[in-house]
């Protein structure tokens, strides 16, 4: 719920998009090609934790 409502109040704020919403971490790999400009993650999650999920992200995309 929480996640729907985030992305709704991007979704609804000009020169904002989301480009994708994901249950667990295990889409994440997709947002390299996506290449978004800010990722919300949440603590808490199925299989990989968003801390977990943020050092995979990085170690993919670096930030500069």
């Amino acid at each position: 719920m929480v996640r729907s409502i985030i992305a709704d109040s991007i979704a609804a704020t000009a020169g904002m998009k989301v480009v994708a919403r994901l249950a667990t971490a295990g889409g994440a790999g997709d947002l390299e090609s996506l290449r978004p400009d800010v990722i919300t993650l949440d603590i808490q999650m199925p299989n990989m934790d968003g801390l977990a999920t943020l050092d995979a992200i990085l170690a993919r995309r670096p930030l500069q």
